[in-house]
């Protein structure tokens, strides 16, 4: 006689979600027990729907959508019957609002050119999903083209989150074109849910741009930017500014964030010396030693960007302004007082990113864009757009991303972050500031070298005080002339008859908004080979200043050996105003000196002194013991 079979009690049918679309499927489940709640095996399933127009089911409990609406779909098992209940909702409607790519910066318009050569460019498709997609999500196809050539193409997945309505902050996709794909006269084509594969209730809003085609891209191609780092020693506290090869990549950190730039390039300077005491970072040191940098890059020739690294002494701990810089009237211009800055390096500050801040920072003063409002700058812009110095558009870290810094693209919003010329973190850059770069440096052009000659350096400043002349320097150089304005500089021969006249326009420094700048670099035989007797610099107010100079015969300059790499140099400054000091075998200048002690950094045995004018024999080689 056969065993009575078991009896099926119970037919439990499940899902993991129980919606789904027009089009769309969803896997049933079920639970077949026994009177114990014991599970049965083996037995027959037979399954049913209630309205076979709005959802069918498989023999394997597959259930797909058809039309809008609820159906009840049941599973029979030996006239046992379980149930479930399952919505189908319509198809939904993806739509592309928009369009705009970013390299960082950009406006919702994508008004702001992408750079040629620069970073990456960021897609971001604005659009709309409602209701969102429940199964199969759908692809979303870029593509770049040169004429009619597709140069680049990606077709990936739906990347961003169901959206009702389009945001700029919430990007229903994003991908990044390679930078090698941003030339001038690319278009860009946006397709979502190319191949209709995924069911829409509207298949007409899914292009950018909607007429079909594709969306010609601004570019612009910029100037490469190089900046020239220098460490500064400083003779009082015995410190110097750290730049390596290693901590290169961290000062120009942010400016790759920030700045729009194709071709940046960082190189690092021989060790320059100052005996200017930093203190506490008083703004008359920061204002002493910047004109002493920009001696040295007027002298050199270049028309790099130079940033100086400062280490302040042993027990400084504040500095009320880590970094300082010039404001140029032209910011094309790459003559004196333009291209030069001071910086606190780094490892100083105990927030890591300081100084990577205050480099771009101070790069955006030397491309004459002036504080944004946050944080109570002196002088700030009064044509600056946006509210509290925030950025006004959404920005993102495209480079720390491209560079497999982190694994993300990281945005700040239009209020929160800040834009870098201001004093508040987090720090992006703002359309405003963004444009105005972009104008400079799209509008720099290579200019050849200035001639070398044997050159007249002459420099101070103009406050509302009056005219200061530092002690002139002759010596050899690159002419780097005023190109006109209302001060001038006067050099008379010992009979008071002028030699010649320069006129020039003195540079704002950032920090110090009354006070201006100037350097002048002329060649010597604009005075016809007279010695010349005496410089005086009249503003366009009728003051004046007389340049100082020490005896016809100087005292002799003290040389000694006070470290392995380390050089002091002493001597009187009542008979020396100053001094200038090189490297005999390279004519590197390794540093300026007023105070009458000058320390250098350098194993050399052997350096060359050139005292300012008016006090002796212009250049000495001396011997180090």
């Amino acid at each position: 006689m056969e065993p009575k079979p078991i009896e099926v009690t119970s037919v439990v049918v499940s899902a993991a979600v129980t919606a789904t679309q027009i089009g769309g499927t969803l896997q049933l489940g079920v639970a077949v027990k026994d009177a114990s709640g014991l599970p049965i095996a083996g037995r027959a399933i037979i399954w049913a729907t209630s309205h076979p127009t709005i959802a069918s089911v498989s023999a394997g409990g597959l259930v797909t959508g058809i039309t809008a609406g609820s159906a009840s779909i049941t599973a029979t098992v030996d006239g046992v019957l379980g149930q479930i209940q399952v919505t189908v909702l319509g198809a939904p409607n993806l739509a592309i609002a928009r369009v705009w790519l970013t390299q960082g910066t950009q406006r919702p318009d994508g008004s702001l050119p992408l750079v040629v050569g620069g970073l990456p460019a960021l897609v971001n498709v604005i659009g709309s999903v409602a209701p969102a997609f429940l199964n199969v999500i759908p692809s979303i196809r870029v593509r770049v083209y040169q004429g009619s050539t597709i140069r680049f193409e990606d077709t990936s997945t739906m990347s961003g989150q169901s959206v009702a309505a389009a945001s700029d902050g919430s990007p229903i996709h994003q991908v990044l074109i390679p930078a090698e794909f941003i030339l001038p006269g690319m278009g860009v084509e946006v397709v979502a849910n190319p191949d209709q594969s995924v069911p829409e209730a509207n298949f007409a809003d899914n292009r950018w741009p909607a007429a079909g085609g594709a969306q010609l891209i601004p570019t612009r191609t910029v100037a490469p930017l190089e900046v020239h780092f220098v460490p500064i020693h400083l003779t009082v506290g015995g410190t110097t500014g750290i730049v390596t090869q290693a901590s290169l990549q961290e000062y120009l950190y942010t400016v790759r964030q920030v700045f729009p730039v194709g071709a940046l390039t960082g190189t690092i300077g021989a060790t320059f010396s100052t005996d200017i005491d930093f203190a506490g970072g008083a703004p008359a040191a920061w204002t002493a030693i910047l004109p002493q940098l920009d001696a040295l890059r007027v002298l050199e020739g270049t028309t790099r960007y130079y940033v100086g690294s400062i280490r302040p002494p042993n027990g400084v701990t504040f500095v009320q302004n880590g970094g300082w810089g010039y404001i140029p009237f032209l910011p094309s211009s790459s003559g004196p007082a333009t291209r030069t800055s001071l910086v606190v390096g780094v490892s100083w500050f105990s927030r890591a990113t300081m100084t990577q801040e205050l480099v771009v920072h101070e790069l955006g003063h030397n491309h004459r864009r002036l504080h944004a409002p946050c944080g109570n700058p002196s002088s700030p812009d009064p044509a600056y757009p946006h509210a509290g110095g925030t950025l006004g558009v959404w920005t993102h870290d495209i480079y720390s991303f491209a560079a497999g810094l982190r694994g993300s693209i990281t945005a700040l919003g239009p209020t929160a972050g800040y834009d870098v010329m201001s004093y508040c973190t987090p720090v992006g850059t703002s359309d405003y500031t963004y444009q105005a770069l972009l104008e400079v440096r799209s509008g720099l052009v290579a200019a050849p070298p200035p001639a070398a000659c044997e050159c007249l350096v002459v420099w101070g400043s103009v406050t509302a005080g009056g005219v200061t002349i530092e002690p002139a320097f002759e010596t050899p150089g690159h002419v780097a002339l005023g190109n006109g304005g209302v001060h001038r500089v006067e050099a008379r021969d010992a009979d008071g008859r002028l030699l010649f006249t320069e006129w020039f326009t003195p540079s704002e420094v950032d920090h110090a908004p009354g006070v201006r700048q100037f350097l002048l670099s002329v060649p010597r035989d604009r005075a016809g080979g007279v010695p010349i007797a005496s410089l005086r610099v009249i503003d366009g107010a009728g003051r004046t200043a007389l340049s100082p100079v020490g005896s016809v015969v100087a005292a002799p300059v003290q040389v000694r050996r006070a470290g392995a790499d380390l050089v002091e140099l002493t001597w009187d400054p009542a008979s020396t105003p100053a001094l200038l000091v090189r490297d005999p075998a390279t004519g590197q200048v390794m540093g300026i000196g007023r105070s009458g002690r000058l320390q250098l950094r350098t194993p050399r045995t052997e350096v060359e002194v050139t005292a300012s004018l008016g006090a002796g024999q212009p250049a000495v080689r001396l011997a180090v013991p």
